[in-house]
């Protein structure tokens, strides 16, 4: 590769390197370059500067922000080349991949139940086992293992129906 400026070249070689000369004091993460770990240290100290202009989402990443704005424009650019299903973000297709090969890498220690979601992992394994039920109404008290069936059951209390029959309705 060739690059215009000396600093360039030096982050590259430094890719190739795998050095990593820049550590997080809090959490020890090693990083290549100064931008990556000032990057990284947002997620310690929440700084989000980079806003969504549609919605005022903020993120500490610019590279997700980018992402995110294909939410709004509907843009889907990542196809799985399997069965052509589209995604805003581009590690949504490596994810989403494992359904077709049957890989589920997040595995339990005290059940064995697999996953190939670590976001389904991380629930089952930690609040099924442990009786973790953090989302709690505020009215009756009830606690729930995750926000959905929460905000379902708030609909108790607020007498809100909003699935209505169409043909009861004479809608069909």
């Amino acid at each position: 590769m060739v690059f215009y400026h000396s600093s360039d070249l030096t982050y590259h070689q430094k890719l190739h390197a795998s050095e990593k000369p820049y550590q997080c004091m809090l959490c020890r993460k090693a990083f290549s370059s100064k931008s990556a770990i000032t990057q990284h240290q947002r997620i310690h100290t929440g700084e989000k500067p980079y806003i969504c202009n549609e919605c005022v989402k903020a993120f500490h990443s610019s590279s997700i922000s980018i992402e995110y704005q294909r939410i709004h424009t509907g843009e889907k650019p990542y196809i799985c080349k399997e069965c052509d299903k589209a995604f805003h973000y581009s590690s949504d297709p490596k994810r989403h991949q494992r359904i077709h090969i049957g890989e589920k890498p997040y595995e339990g220690k005290k059940c064995s139940k697999a996953f190939n979601n670590a976001s389904y992992f991380f629930f089952y394994n930690h609040r099924i086992h442990t009786g973790e039920k953090p989302y709690g109404c505020k009215i009756c008290a009830k606690a729930f293992l995750s926000s959905s069936p929460l905000n379902l059951h708030q609909k108790v209390h607020t007498g809100e129906k909003p699935y209505v029959c169409r043909v009861w309705k004479g809608l069909l």
